[in-house]
């Protein structure tokens, strides 16, 4: 009765009828029963039903048909109740008083309103809506003034019934990707503006009550889109949009484009056509290689990526290579290399694209979600007209090809990996053979979508059964796999692939006869393996309920040798599985044997005695390391160098060893900012603002600290994160799963498989079976293949996903006393313990045992390190930074005092800095004099070896110098020169040595010597120099202001000898060139200004060299101090001028190579202007161009060809120029017909093996037609071939302009590009007539047309490159132009039916070689 009851008219008032007419037959008297009738349908529908089940079967029925009746009524209820499972709706009355409320308003007053009431509910009760809705709209038509009003109820209405789609359902992410892309900045006021047209039409659709919750979504999805934290650096490929001007802009270099366009490239015209993950590239010679590699992974012959959506890396095109939000490159590809484009190239849209893997695939997927939305729900979001619609129809309009196009590439390296290749016979691509093979097994397909099904099977097959299970399908066993369920195809490709992928010892171990006999029965053993502990082996019966699996393991240890059974019923393992069972269980073992040997009883109370505990285990493994690395004596034997670097090495390694330190580094992952998630750590600041350093309840013992009693604790989620019993168990468990839904459910589209209770679900399509990864329900990428969902899976979901959520509590280290005592249950010991008066532990109701809250644990707790520095005499540190100053100054490095507020550096936490970009100094002026002097060290140190890192990492032979190496440089230079001036940074240096060198070998540290000594001498010396002018001795002490001291006059005389030695040499060097300069340039009075300038001040700067030169002399032989430091004044005077002159000679040089620039530029600079006016100077040069017509002059300087392909040569080889030009312009005559047009071909896209023209090639109109003729004809054939097999033909791009005289002689032109292939022409002649509408158009098109009854003359096809030409290629050229459409067709087929016939033998075959000799049109053609 169950299942065949009728259950089709369960509409709650008719089923609220039955149980009031049940209730009232029985006895039960009831007044108002319509009244009662809504009630139980009220109650049904909100789902309360309990209660009338239960009264049903306990009321007293009168008879025994009032018990089955009863029984009867039930059923309906509960059948009911699946049909209608509860959802939350409105109370039907409330919305039947609106719907009264409007209309008595809008048309009139009902009497008796109750009844009404009544009336409406029940119709919303009973579904019967159309009628309020019709009427409702009709008000809001008839009364603008109401609409709002009506609309709103008719969504009401509507919402009620369930025909609203639900917030979940909607587009929402999608719509907020896009609108992000397309207003990154979200420009606007207030703050939340979002001005978005499709948000606006979804709110519009859904009632008041649910906008909140929308506009939240979507703003979570946007500032999702804007606040990524999870930037990995990316390569993007960059092409120009499809169709408008851009075809005009394609394959220009940036010149190019300047001329013809006069524009720069503007990333608006761009698409983001390939994006893929790479590594950060720091320097420039890195981005360059990365560009050149992926130049020619995109020109190679090889297939691109699946997911490239572009023509080959060619001019014109932009790589942008992004190391983060913030920083990115974009190079325009030229012909001989990249150009790097500004700063500002890239548009915050384009950006925001990057940044989000918004390629124009995924971008066309977010559009298509929306549509499929919109069908599905009837409602228009994109609409039509509008940005968004637009930008659709432009994505599908031009890239729907190219997508199918891809899809069909990654399909093809599907069937390779498979072990196919296409056949490249009948059929476009659809035909497949075995790789290597020959063509007598060769299958096709019905379409693609069949290639991507199979694919599909193939790895069902490899997935849901093993090789014995196929091997025995395709032997005729269809005991496991059903006939018809898999073809012999399918299932024979499965098993290569499974043979392919296993190595030689599994599919020895396939081959095993051994068994193991366990619970009665045999195992045939299927894998088995051995390592040093034991022999492991697999075993796996089959019977009529399944397949079952045991493990043996035969220790071959002497404490536990003996064999091991393991029992995993239906689930195969993996050999960790059984490994790690086996550890485990011999685990137990000695635990047992540890208990017993120490008399714990069998409930195994202390466990942790029988261990070293983790304080034990680590303080092993730090004496391991400290016998390995414990400081050493320093030898006074040795050199200063190597004693600087005992000291600097002993001093890291006791802080490195220090419990401090190491207490400090745990103790630092405590504070809740560091260690919490932002959720998280805003909880606990929300809850607790004054918080800092946070843990658990038990967490805190192991910091020797106990919990306040009362003391309240924040609130956090605590996640549950994504594991797996074995490698790669997680992936088969969600691809099984997968497979099995659709395997179950041959309707199923997509099946959906959700990580535990995240927002996370995987995919699979029944089409392509691709997994792909939604995101609250969005999608977010599809897989291109399994391999590549499996690392997805590996890398960012075990171990980082969380797949549910505890709350815990933490608490405060405010919330926290230290005890004498501490009560845990493990992490102690036995020493620890705090024994009762008879000495056994002791153990409270929980299982906590009593311990000692020892010293070392309570310092655990450690919140900072001891860095200060100890103050000196304020006065003496103020003239030791004096000195520092000055000594940085004379080295060209200003030093400034910087308050903390004003300095960004400083104020996020830096006590100073040393910029390389203006090579200057800052130091914090609130820091302590000491202390300012010690990081003044520091940031010497810094600008004297940091300067230049490439030079410096040469000099070391080091790849490159990291960031801990120069802090270790210069903190170690900082701690030995700060040493030589009495300021003790041991502790602060040693501290930040330590912090720096984690991860960073002490080995290192000999690298680095060399650098910090020779460094510590030198700024030792040029400070101690300093302190000798100041009157200072090295102590600081004031000294008799006598003669310098000869250490000092040595130091600084060396420093300016070196100075006057080098701007001497680059002062003679300029001086030697400037003859030869003057003599090149004797006739531009320009140049001669420029250089004559160059020479006073090449003049002036060696005047004051000389100056430098008695100063330094008169300074060695001077007799009293005066005199000393007059000749330090003259010098330090004569080095400022010799700077300034220095640097005002570097502009001098450069407005003298931009006066020659121009000078040699201006050959072609002038012919980009005024092409006729520079051919006609450079005649009395180049008498080759005098001998021109003017015809032929006005070629050369109308010629696209010309200007691109020997434009450039004007700015070195204006001779070469002249000769190619005169050589082109004289082949005119050969090319042109006899009315004097003829075509010239600037540049063709080659889509077919040969080109269906040549660039730069020179014809007649006639030839020129014949070929447009003949390449549209193949074209429409091959597009033909193509979308009969699904495929895709492009149409190729040809740039041509068309010559003819006028009848004053004078050459008139009209340029174009044909897109041969499109459908918009069958010939040249054809597009000719399409565009030429003005006069001197049409007389060109008249021209053009008169010449086509001339004959096609071979000898009228000039290719660049050809002397004379080619008689045979040309015949068979000319044969292949003149066919029609129709004999094309023929002769197709004809060449179809000759490869069909190839298999017949050598005679066929020769015959077929002997007829190709007369019927083959040409490569290509």
């Amino acid at each position: 009765m169950a299942q065949d009851r009728q259950t089709t008219n369960l509409l709650p008032t008719n089923l609220a009828a039955k149980i009031l007419d049940f209730i009232m037959e029985e006895g039960v008297s009831l007044t108002n029963s319509g009244r009662w009738n809504h009630i139980i349908a009220e109650n049904l529908l909100q789902g309360r039903v309990e209660g009338y089940i239960a009264l049903l079967r306990e009321m007293p029925k009168a008879t025994p048909e009032g018990e089955n009746r009863a029984e009867e009524i039930i059923l309906e209820i509960m059948d009911y109740q699946r049909q209608h499972p509860f959802m939350e709706k409105p109370d039907p009355t409330i919305l039947a008083d609106k719907i009264l409320d409007f209309i008595m308003k809008e048309s009139g007053n009902l009497t008796n309103s109750r009844i009404w009431v009544d009336i409406v509910t029940e119709n919303l009760l009973q579904g019967h809506t159309e009628g309020y809705i019709a009427f409702l709209r009709e008000i809001a038509k008839e009364k603008p003034e109401a609409k709002g009003a009506a609309e709103g109820i008719i969504l009401e209405i509507l919402d009620y019934e369930g025909k609203l789609p639900g917030i979940d359902q909607m587009p929402i992410s999608e719509v907020a990707k896009i609108d992000f892309v397309g207003n990154p900045d979200r420009d606007g006021t207030g703050g939340i503006y979002r001005g978005s047209i499709m948000l606006e039409t979804m709110l519009q659709h859904t009632v008041m009550r649910n906008h909140k919750e929308i506009l939240k979504q979507y703003d979570e999805a946007w500032m999702k889109s804007y606040l990524k934290d999870d930037f990995q650096p990316k390569v993007a490929v960059l092409q120009l949009g499809r169709g408008g001007q851009n075809r005009e802009r394609g394959f220009l270099n940036q010149e190019q484009l300047k001329a013809a366009l006069g524009e720069e490239p503007y990333c608006d015209n761009y698409e983001l056509v390939y994006l893929r993950d790479c590594d950060r590239l720091e320097t420039e010679e890195d981005r360059m290689k990365l560009n050149e590699r992926l130049f020619s992974e995109f020109n190679a012959d090889a297939p691109r990526p699946r997911d490239y959506y572009g023509h080959s890396l060619s001019v014109s095109d932009v790589i942008v290579i992004a190391n983060d939000f913030g920083e990115q490159y974009a190079y325009y590809v030229e012909p001989d290399g990249f150009a790097k484009l500004p700063d500002d190239f890239l548009s915050h849209k384009m950006s925001a694209k990057i940044r989000n893997d918004l390629d124009i695939r995924q971008e066309s997927m977010l559009y298509e979600n929306i549509r499929e939305f919109e069908e599905k729900e009837a409602i228009s979001i994109i609409g039509a007209g509008g940005t968004a619609a637009n930008r659709q129809a432009q994505i599908t309009s031009d890239y729907q090809a190219i997508f199918e196009m891809a899809d069909r590439r990654g399909a093809v390296m599907d069937m390779d990996a498979l072990g196919y290749e296409p056949y490249e016979g009948d059929g476009f691509f659809l035909e497949w053979r075995q790789k290597g093979g020959g063509d007598e097994n060769i299958f096709g397909f019905d379409g693609w979508d069949m290639v991507k099904d199979f694919v599909a099977r193939v790895n069902l097959l490899q997935e849901k059964y093993t090789l014995q299970d196929l091997q025995k399908r395709i032997g005729g066993d269809y005991s496991i796999i059903e006939y018809g369920e898999f073809s012999d195809r399918e299932v024979q490709t499965a098993i290569n692939r499974f043979i392919a992928e296993n190595t030689k010892e599994q599919q020895e171990n396939i081959q095993y006869n051994e068994s193991i006999t366990f619970g009665g029965e045999e195992y045939k053993v299927i894998d088995r393996w051995q390592d040093n502990i034991a022999t492991y082996a697999i075993g796996q019966l089959e019977d009529s309920e399944g397949t079952w699996y045991v493990a043996r393991v035969t220790d071959q240890t002497e404490q536990y040798q003996g064999e091991y059974n393991y029992e995993y019923g239906m689930d195969k393992p993996a050999r960790n599985d059984v490994e790690n069972a086996h550890l485990d269980h011999i685990s137990a073992i000695d635990i047992d044997r540890h208990e017993e040997e120490y008399g714990a009883d069998g409930s195994r109370n202390f466990p942790n005695l029988n261990a070293l505990s983790p304080e034990e285990e680590q303080e092993k493994l730090r004496q391991s390391i400290k016998e390995k690395t414990s400081p050493v004596e320093i030898d006074e034997t040795l050199t200063p160098k190597d004693q600087l670097r005992q000291r600097l090495e002993n001093g890291v390694r006791q802080v490195l060893d220090s419990n401090q330190f190491k207490n400090w580094l745990k103790t630092g992952g405590k504070l809740y900012y560091n260690n919490y998630s932002f959720r998280n750590a805003m909880l606990v600041w929300l809850q607790k603002p004054e918080a800092s350093y946070v843990m658990g309840y038990e967490q805190w013992k192991e910091f020797g600290r106990n919990v306040q009693q009362g003391a309240k604790g924040a609130k956090i989620f605590i996640p549950i994160i994504a594991s797996e019993k074995y490698k790669g168990g997680l992936y088969k468990n969600i691809k099984g799963n997968l497979n099995s839904q659709l395997a179950k459910d041959q309707s199923l589209a997509n099946a959906t498989y959700r990580l535990g209770s995240s927002s996370l679900e995987f995919t699979m399509n029944r089409a392509n079976h691709l997994i792909g990864l939604k995101i609250n329900g969005k999608e977010q990428r599809i897989f291109n293949s399994d391999e590549e969902a499996r690392r997805f899976i590996d890398k960012a979901i075990i171990g980082k996903v969380p797949i549910g959520y505890n709350v815990g509590t933490v608490f405060d280290a405010k919330d926290v006393t230290v005890s004498q005592y501490l009560w845990v249950k493990h992490g102690y010991t036995k020493a620890e313990i705090a024994p009762d008066e008879n000495g056994n532990p002791i153990k409270n109701k929980k299982g906590e045992v009593r311990i000692f809250n020892t010293p070392e644990r309570q310092a655990l707790f450690q919140e900072s390190l001891d860095t200060r520095i100890a103050a000196k005499d304020p006065v003496k540190m103020q003239s030791l930074y004096d000195a520092c100053v000055a000594a940085s100054m004379r080295k060209g490095v200003p030093v400034s005092l910087v308050d903390q507020k004003d300095d960004s550096t400083l104020n996020g936490g830096a006590s100073g800095y040393y910029s390389r970009k203006t090579n200057s100094i800052v130091i914090d002026s609130s820091l302590e004099i000491t202390n300012r002097c010690a990081v003044l060290l520091h940031e010497m140190g810094h600008a004297d070896l940091h300067k230049n890192l490439e030079a410096l990492a040469k000099s070391m032979g080091e790849q490159r110098i990291t960031n801990e190496m120069r802090e270790v440089q210069a903190e170690a230079v900082a701690y030995a020169t700060a040493s030589t001036f009495g300021i003790e940074t041991d502790t602060s240096s040693f501290a930040y040595l330590a912090t720096y060198s984690l991860g960073f070998d002490l080995q290192d540290f000999q690298k680095s010597l060399d650098v910090i000594y020779r460094e510590t001498q030198a700024l030792t010396k040029d400070i101690k120099t300093e302190l000798d002018l100041m009157g200072l001795n090295l102590d600081l002490t004031e000294k008799p202001k006598e003669m310098l001291e000869i250490e000092t006059l040595q130091s600084l005389s060396a420093k300016y000898m070196d100075y006057e030695s080098e701007q001497s040499g680059q002062v003679q060097m300029a001086m030697n060139e400037l003859p030869n300069l003057i003599r090149q340039n004797a006739g531009n009075p320009e140049l001669i200004e420029a250089l004559k300038y160059q020479k006073e001040n090449l003049e002036n700067r060696r005047a004051d060299l000389d100056v430098m030169l008695t100063a330094v002399e008169n300074l060695n032989t001077a007799t009293t101090r005066g005199q000393q430091m007059d000749a330090i004044n003259i010098l330090d005077a004569a080095m400022e001028r010799i700077n300034k002159n220095a640097v005002a000679f570097e502009s001098l040089k450069e407005g003298y190579a931009l006066a020659v620039d121009r000078e040699k530029n201006s050959l072609k600079a002038d012919f980009e202007q005024d092409p006729k006016k520079t051919l006609d100077a450079m005649k009395k040069d180049y008498p080759q161009l005098a001998k021109l017509s003017e015809a032929q002059l006005q070629f050369i300087a109308e010629s696209k060809f010309v200007l691109n392909e020997y434009g450039e040569l004007l700015r070195e080889h204006p001779d070469e120029f002249a000769g190619k030009v005169t050589e082109r312009a004289e082949s005119l005559s050969r090319a042109a017909s006899k009315n004097g047009t003829f075509v010239e071909v600037n540049n063709c896209e080659q889509w077919t093996d040969a080109p269906f023209f040549e660039k730069g090639t020179l014809c007649s109109p006639k030839i020129a037609d014949k070929i447009v003729t003949g390449c549209e004809a193949q074209a429409r054939k091959f597009s033909e071939e193509a979308e009969k097999n699904g495929g895709y033909f492009p149409y190729t791009k040809c740039d041509l302009t068309v010559f003819t005289p006028d009848k004053e002689g004078k050459l008139l032109s009209v340029n174009t590009n044909v897109n041969i292939g499109d459908g918009c022409q069958l010939s040249l002649k054809d597009h000719l007539e399409q565009i030429c509408k003005g006069q001197d158009r049409k007389e060109v098109l008249t021209k053009f047309t008169d010449a086509l009854s001339e004959r096609a003359d071979k000898r009228k096809l000039i290719v660049p490159g050809d002397k004379e030409p080619r008689d045979k290629e040309m015949q068979q050229k000319e044969e292949s132009i003149n066919l029609t459409g129709k004999e094309w067709g023929k002769l197709i087929n004809q060449e179809k039916d000759k490869a069909s016939q190839a298999q017949k033998g050598e005679n066929t075959k020769n015959n077929l070689d002997s007829q190709r000799k007369h019927d083959d049109p040409g490569k290509g053609e």
